[in-house]
């Protein structure tokens, strides 16, 4: 999974809401700047809400936008 792949993944689904500035920033930002501070900190908190929960995104996504993010959580959430 390429970085450019889970930015866009990341900017689609979790980007209006997360983004800094916006009403849930608060709960968890979406900084594609701040990798570690974003993702590394947060990856077990983001794949109970995305997989475990599927409460994120409100709405839900397809089988295989989420299979996007469960590779890319299988493979260790790499930044590159």
């Amino acid at each position: 999974m390429t970085n450019a792949t889970m930015i866009s993944w990341f900017d689609t689904h979790c980007g209006s809401c997360h983004s800094p500035g916006k009403s849930d920033a608060g709960k968890w930002k979406w900084d594609p700047s701040a990798y570690s501070n974003s993702i590394t900190k947060n990856q077990s908190n983001l794949y109970k809400e995305v997989v475990q929960k599927k409460s994120m995104p409100p709405g839900g996504m397809s089988a295989s936008e989420l299979a996007i993010f469960q590779t890319w959580y299988d493979a260790g959430c790499p930044k590159d």
